[in-house]
């Protein structure tokens, strides 16, 4: 056989037509390279969000079951004694909604004021003073005062002084 070779008329739009061929090729590559590294990824993700909410699911329920539990068990009590059960949740749901309160308010029986005590000033005053503590225990001279060394600054503080 032999070699055929296109006219010089031609020669330009045959090397074009090639040239399109390998670059079909080549976009044909690129694409199956880019769906092979995506879809993994994508399927990766999808399972993760599967296992989350199925996670979930599971952690939902058994909560749910833990509060119904202790709700039928809160039942039992209360059918058994419903004054007691009443004030023991009241006061329950008092020192978890207070807890973590740092003021104090206090009624007096008989008057009518309140106190209002503002504890986390006093904490942050007293903090604030307070020296590191000693590491080491040293035992007291035998001839040093009991009340020598002391800091009495802190009962001053709230009188003016």
């Amino acid at each position: 056989m032999v070699e055929a070779q296109p006219p010089e008329e031609v020669q330009g739009a045959f090397s074009d037509a090639i040239r399109a061929r390998e670059d079909e090729q080549r976009y044909i590559n690129e694409s199956q390279a880019y769906s092979n590294e995506v879809i993994p990824k994508a399927r990766g993700a999808a399972s993760r969000i599967v296992q989350e909410a199925e996670a979930y699911q599971a952690r939902v329920k058994a909560e749910a079951d833990g509060d119904a539990s202790r709700f039928t068990q809160v039942l039992v009590q209360y059918e058994a004694a419903p004054e007691v059960t009443r004030k023991r949740l009241y006061l329950e749901t008092m020192e978890d909604v207070l807890g973590n309160s740092r003021k104090v308010i206090m009624d007096v029986k008989g008057g009518n004021n309140l106190m209002y005590l503002p504890i986390d000033k006093l904490m942050e005053s007293t903090s604030s003073t307070k020296a590191e503590p000693n590491r080491f225990i040293t035992p007291p001279e035998k001839t040093t005062p009991v009340n020598s060394g002391r800091d009495t600054s802190y009962r001053d503080r709230g009188r003016g002084r």
